[in-house]
């Protein structure tokens, strides 16, 4: 972290510090404090955060909330404060396991505004939550106001902590925390409400037995549980999918790799064009099995050094529909299937297999068909030698409006400007070179 966002972690640390203060000295009536349920809070706060599934790119699913929400509801404001503060704590003082190096530990610094956003948002949580209802420990949960109290409370957490997550990244990136705030809003709101009605479920529990608590835990546990095996389902049919589309690669020298040089090159265009991290992820499983569909495709076509003939290349096309048909066995590639379809489509109509013009659709659709196109320009073939990048783009743009998107074609230039390795990449050069990808 930079020295700005050092100042503010320290600054957020004394802000958490200063909210449990005010909270236990401003507070109306003295609160009941159950040092059983404050010990079984802090592990089910550790827990869950240690728990947490992966669901997105830059998601998690996790009952870190319910558990912090569970102790506003059980213990003084205070108290629940420092329940979700702890929690944090103990949880980032475990290092964490990175894909090379070893365990990595959290920079001091990092783990000062982890805990300290943690602890704002429940006092958030707390402060909203009993502004309804009558300052009592445990909450009686049984009044009218608890309908507007509850989700009102739920809601002033979450809002915290969008709010602060927002400030640092913005703060970390030099980015407008406008374009900042979309992806931290994005919620799923099914699963908000999942969370907090189990935080509910177990405070009414725990109420006159703490050990009720727990049953986060064990909720958890499922969760995890069965995520994991979603998410390796998904892994396994998609590393299934990949290996029948490398099976195209590998049967020509001259395109091999050539799936996982495009998907490269879609997720940096989708980095460029700031597309959503879900669409961009679809995009890249595209990418990676664009060409399937040509495993179905005649040797004697598939590899015709020569010009192919009008009937071999309506027999070539074929390839998008067959590749469509695989995919559109795998909920997988629900959206993955239509952007392999379409991927030589044209800007402004031309392309295959409809030959309809593609400048209605939004921008993402029109990144696969880039991507491929410029590595299909940048590799040799049978029938041409290379381009070297600087002629691709010169054919990029010469297309630009016509066969692909303009707007996709110039973030293509900000690819080969910020690429060290694109700016020393030289390849022999033809200048009748056909540009339309096979």
């Amino acid at each position: 972290m930079k020295s700005g966002t050092r100042l503010i972690a320290l600054l957020l640390c004394a802000c958490a510090a200063l909210a449990v203060v005010a909270l236990d000295r401003t507070w109306p009536h003295p609160m009941v404090f159950d040092p059983i349920a404050f010990v079984l809070l802090v592990i089910v706060s550790v827990a869950t955060h240690a728990l947490r599934v992966k669901t997105g790119p830059r998601t998690n699913l996790d009952l870190a909330n319910a558990a912090a929400f569970a102790a506003v509801l059980l213990l003084p404001p205070a108290a629940a404060v420092v329940v979700s503060g702890l929690g944090a704590l103990l949880f980032d003082a475990v290092p964490r396991r990175v894909v090379s190096g070893g365990p990595r530990w959290l920079r001091p610094w990092e783990t000062a505004f982890n805990v300290s956003q943690t602890m704002l948002a429940t006092a958030a949580t707390a402060w909203v939550y009993y502004r309804f209802v009558p300052a009592v420990s445990p909450a009686p949960l049984a009044m009218p106001q608890d309908l507007v109290a509850l989700p009102l409370a739920a809601a002033a957490g979450l809002l915290c902590n969008i709010l602060l997550v927002t400030a640092m990244v913005s703060i970390q990136l030099h980015v407008n925390p406008a374009r900042i705030a979309p992806l931290m809003i994005k919620l799923d709101l099914v699963q908000i409400i999942a969370t907090y009605v189990a935080a509910l479920v177990t405070a009414i529990c725990a109420a006159s037995w703490p050990w009720a608590v727990l049953l986060l835990v064990f909720l958890a546990v499922l969760i995890h549980v069965s995520m994991r095996r979603v998410l390796l389902r998904f892994e396994d049919t998609v590393r299934a999918v990949e290996a029948m589309a490398d099976v195209v690669d590998t049967r020509d020298p001259f395109t091999f790799a050539h799936s996982r040089r495009v998907a490269d090159y879609a997720a940096a265009l989708c980095r460029h064009l700031q597309i959503k991290d879900e669409e961009a992820a679809a995009i890249r499983l595209a990418a990676r099995v664009h060409d399937l569909g040509k495993i179905g495709i005649p040797d004697h076509v598939l590899f015709k050094p020569g010009k192919l003939t009008d009937k071999e290349r309506r027999i070539m096309q074929e390839h998008v529909m067959i590749g469509y048909r695989i995919l559109s066995r795998f909920p997988e590639y629900r959206r993955g299937k239509e952007l392999v379809v379409a991927h030589h489509e044209w800007y402004a109509g031309g392309g295959y297999p409809t030959g309809g013009p593609t400048r209605d659709r939004q921008v993402s659709d029109h990144v696969l068909p880039v991507a491929d196109a410029l590595d299909a320009m940048t590799s040799q073939r049978q029938y041409r030698e290379a381009l070297t990048f600087e002629r691709a783009l010169a054919e990029l743009h010469a297309g630009a409006g016509r066969q692909w998107h303009p707007a996709v074609v110039a973030a293509a230039d900000k690819l080969y400007e910020e690429s060290a390795e694109a700016a020393t990449r030289v390849r022999p050069l033809r200048p009748n070179a056909p540009v339309v990808p096979a």
